[in-house]
């Protein structure tokens, strides 16, 4: 198994990837979150921030 899902839904094969698998907003995406996950996640927050 050599696929991650991306935020947009697609299923990126690594072994495989043609160049209409890539999509720039989830690279953009992903690597703006990059702390988590792969990047591939809806929403980023801090974790520092939530301990007050």
């Amino acid at each position: 198994m050599s696929f991650i899902q991306t935020l947009s839904g697609k299923q990126f094969d690594y072994l495989s990837a043609t160049i209409d698998d890539i999509d720039i907003e989830d690279i953009a995406v992903a690597l703006s979150n990059i702390c988590r996950f792969s990047g591939n996640v809806p929403e980023f927050v801090c974790g520092s921030a939530l301990k007050n």
